[in-house]
This record gives C-alpha cells, sequence and structure tokens, in this order.
C-alpha cells in the first residue's frame, strides 16, 4: 500500500482571513483535516484506534508559506506518512495550485493510550506492506526552542470552543490564539512566513494560557505560553 493521498478542494470564505486568502491557522486545520482522512483510509482512523484505547496526538508542527491561495481557488493537498521509528510518526504536507507549490508542512504525531496515560508504539500500526515516500517537505526537520522569555504579550482563557473531542485544546487553536495577539495592519505589513509550534502539556477548558515573548537577533520571534507555571506550547515566528 502506498502511504500517499491527495485531496482537491476549493477555498471557501470561511477559511480566508482579512486578506481575502486562506489563514494560516486555516490551513493548518485543512492539514490536519487530511491526516485525519487519510488515517482513516489506511485503516488507524479515529475510531479504529479508539478500539485500542488510543488517539493520535500532534506534538510538533511546522508551517512554511510561500503564497496563500484566494478565495474560491482550486487547490489540490497532498500529504504522506515517513517511515515512523519506534514511538514517532512524521507527516508531510504540500499544498498546490495549478502545479505552484503554495505552502508546506510536517508535524510530527504519537499514539497516546487515554486508559494508561502512556505512549503507545506507532510503528506497530504500520504493515510490512506499507510503501512509504522518501520525500520530506521540510528536511531540515524541527528547532529546539527555550531559553529566557522576558516579554509578557497577553493571557488567553480557554474557551468551549477551542476543546476538541478528547477534552484537550485542539493544537490548531493555539496557533488562532496567538495570531490574535496581532493587529491586522501588523501582519499586512510584516506577514507570517513560517511558523514552527512544539506543544509540550495539554490545556482544557477554563485554563487562563499566559503567552510570553522573545525577539531574537535574527527576527524570529519566539513565544512560550503557560498554564500556572507550566509550559504548554512553544512557538517560533518568522515574518516578512
Amino acid at each position: 500500500m502506498y502511504c500517499v493521498s491527495s485531496y482537491d478542494s476549493i477555498i471557501t470564505a470561511s477559511q480566508c482571513d482579512f486578506t481575502g486568502r486562506l489563514g494560516m491557522a486555516q490551513c493548518l486545520d485543512m492539514f490536519m483535516d487530511a491526516a485525519s482522512r487519510h488515517a482513516d483510509e489506511l485503516g488507524m482512523g479515529r475510531r479504529e484506534l479508539a478500539k485500542k484505547d488510543l488517539f493520535w496526538m500532534i506534538t510538533k508542527n511546522r508551517l512554511r508559506i510561500f503564497r496563500m491561495p484566494e478565495m474560491s481557488d482550486a487547490v489540490t493537498l497532498t500529504t504522506w506518512p515517513q517511515r515512523p521509528d519506534k514511538m514517532h510518526s512524521d507527516r508531510c504536507y504540500t499544498l498546490k495550485k495549478d502545479g505552484e507549490l503554495l505552502a508546506v508542512g510536517k508535524c510530527e504525531w504519537v499514539n497516546y493510550n487515554f486508559v494508561t496515560g502512556k505512549l503507545s508504539p506507532v510503528s506497530e500500526l504500520f504493515s510490512a506492506d506499507h510503501e512509504f515516500c522518501a520525500d520530506d517537505t521540510i528536511p531540515e526537520g524541527f528547532d529546539r526552542i527555550g531559553g529566557e522569555f522576558p516579554e509578557t504579550v497577553c493571557e488567553y482563557k480557554v474557551r468551549t470552543s477551542d476543546v476538541d473531542v478528547n477534552s484537550h485544546v485542539n493544537n490548531t487553536k493555539y496557533v488562532y490564539a496567538l495570531m490574535d495577539i496581532f493587529t491586522t495592519r501588523e501582519l499586512k505589513e510584516h506577514p507570517v512566513k513560517q511558523i514552527e509550534v512544539i506543544y509540550k502539556n495539554q490545556a482544557r477548558e477554563g485554563d487562563t494560557l499566559v503567552i510570553r515573548r522573545r525577539i531574537n537577533g535574527d527576527g524570529t520571534e519566539d513565544y512560550k505560553v503557560t498554564s500556572e507555571g507550566t509550559a504548554i506550547f512553544y512557538a517560533r515566528l518568522e515574518r516578512g
């Protein structure tokens, strides 16, 4: 079984931001939806994993934007998992319009057992007849983000609409919250070209997230988000 699938779609009004183009967080939503659909096709989707007390959980995410599609554009999203190691599976994404590469993504997934509270081997889900694509959308992998974050930007209270079926904050909702710290003018003048997010712990409904920032010497912006002192996620933005 060749582990690559492509899906054609039209960019809808609900997926667009104030520019009339696909929003960054909405692009990550598209990628996540494609991953879920492809997992179903591979026999390792939500329903099948639930029979084993498992669910997919994302730990790292990276999106690189070249040019976002406009409302009503026809696009093709292609996704594939790379060959997993024992506990992790990296999944790649491309978004194209008429053959033009618009954006690429890469994320790291693990399998979480909601009964034991421990990770379960990902490699056991794939069989010997799975054929993996060797292409890598972001070959340099993921950065490490840490250190001191001197500036407190704002607080964000987790809302009901942020919570997913697993009773914790959906991974893309963190990106929506992060983007809301900027004004439309700031994003027009310096649009996000790349975002990387490293998820450390789960946040839940009612939690208050504290967003702190550090501006790096190369112009990138690092963020640390905590809840009651516990690190929830780190993020790095590159803006134009």
